[in-house]
């Protein structure tokens, strides 16, 4: 898929879950990741970076080894742990832990 294409599928995404409230089962084709994440820094206990963050690429999550910026504007961020909550992608317990690259 193209560029144009993953960033027209992550507006879509977002226009669907800002108006109808976390509507991925009536979205049309909202085709990009399911999960929520709470970011964190550091530690599974460390400060909240941010909250409900989706992942902008189709049908993939972050790993562990990743950088990447959040939808806030903040990073580079280097994924070093990810908890996830199997079958249950928005959780508050969808944790990113994630370090700051200089």
């Amino acid at each position: 898929m193209a560029w144009a294409g993953v960033r027209e599928c992550a507006l879509r995404w977002r226009a669907c879950r800002s108006s109808e409230g976390w509507c991925a089962e009536t979205c049309q084709n909202p085709c990009v990741a399911p999960y929520v994440w709470t970011v964190r820094e550091g530690s599974l206990d460390g400060r909240v970076v941010m909250r409900e963050y989706v992942y902008d690429v189709p049908d993939k999550e972050p790993v562990e080894g990743q950088e990447l910026y959040l939808s806030n504007g903040s990073g580079p961020w280097r994924v070093s742990l990810r908890e996830m909550a199997p079958e249950v992608p928005r959780s508050p317990y969808n944790i990113l832990v994630v370090e700051r690259v200089y």
